[in-house]
């Protein structure tokens, strides 16, 4: 997290313990989800039809894999039977767009990832 996002996050953890979010419109209330205000009116009929035909775009069905892959690996303590999943967890992992990490660091996550996965202390 850089900076700026460490700046903002505080702020807004400061706001909250202020109570400045507590009388907004909406609160406790369920958010819209289905809103489409921001996609252009000519494609919203076709991205209702996607998502009521149960499509997600491939970045979104990829996480929903690796949530499961982490889900698996939480209840398996057996190393053979965790090690096909820490592999294909990574393979996932690798696959996805890379927005929060510099090129660089990626081979040292990955690494890091699987020893903390592996059940090893680094």
């Amino acid at each position: 997290m850089n900076l700026l996002d460490q700046l903002a996050e505080a702020k807004i953890r400061e706001a909250q313990s202020e109570g400045q979010f507590d009388d907004l419109p909406g609160a406790g209330e369920p958010l819209a989800l289905d809103c489409n205000d921001m996609v252009e009116p000519s494609l919203r009929v076709a991205y209702r039809i996607l998502k009521n035909s149960g499509f997600v775009p491939p970045e979104v069905a990829a996480r929903q894999q690796i949530e499961h892959i982490e889900l698996l690996l939480q209840n398996i303590s057996d190393p053979a039977r965790r090690k096909p999943l820490i592999a294909q967890l990574l393979h996932k992992l690798s696959r996805l767009p890379d927005r929060n990490l510099r090129a660089d660091s990626r081979a040292d996550y990955y690494h890091r990832l699987l020893d903390r996965l592996s059940g090893v202390d680094t």
